[in-house]
């Protein structure tokens, strides 16, 4: 391991011993991961530009995007089939190709998965998760839109759709969900909240 990898185990955590206030030590650690690991500076670039720059890869780590689809305070989940955590519900998204941007991949990913168009996308966070199963490390970019279309069932990797308020959400839940969204809850239903008003 490069000393890259070092250098973000401690910005991950360092934040946190330091702040009296995790959401808030949490929050400029995303915007400073954002920016030093995806080669985006959101310090002088608004987010929309920042969205539609392309990601630069981290060695070691997969890059992914998670849609939360809302619908007033509602999430979107679908039902996985056939792949990794078949039975199981998460959002809308996947990998994040070679040369593309979060806004792109967002995009891509929800119309290949529901053949719907977003709207209002904005990025909310960015989460880094270990997983055990696969030994791969992921950078997860998280992003809310909207959608005027109704989710359509077009892939074989999704069996079904279903709206849920965060709390109340499906179970089981694929397991990269548990990890960050779980975690997260407070913070999403604020932001939800904000978008709403």
């Amino acid at each position: 391991m490069g000393i890259g990898f070092f250098r973000l185990v401690a910005f991950v955590l360092f934040p946190f011993f330091l702040s009296g206030s995790v959401e808030a030590a949490h929050t400029e650690h995303c915007q400073w991961a954002l920016a030093q690991w995806s080669g985006l500076d959101t310090t002088e670039r608004d987010l929309p530009d920042a969205l539609e720059s392309p990601v630069r890869p981290i060695k070691g780590a997969q890059d992914v995007v998670v849609v939360l689809l809302r619908r007033e305070a509602e999430i979107l989940f679908g039902k996985r089939y056939g792949a990794e955590g078949s039975g199981t519900w998460g959002n809308l998204g996947g990998k994040i190709e070679v040369g593309e941007s979060i806004e792109a991949a967002a995009r891509r990913e929800a119309w290949e998965e529901a053949e719907i168009q977003l709207r209002d996308l904005k990025w909310v966070d960015t989460d880094f998760v270990f997983q055990s199963e696969n030994q791969t490390l992921y950078r997860v970019f998280i992003v809310t839109a909207t959608t005027p279309d109704k989710p359509r069932i077009v892939e074989d990797k999704v069996v079904d759709f279903v709206w849920a308020e965060l709390d109340r959400l499906p179970e089981p839940l694929f397991k990269p969900n548990e990890d960050w969204l779980v975690r997260r809850l407070e913070m999403f239903q604020s932001l939800l909240g904000q978008t709403l008003q």
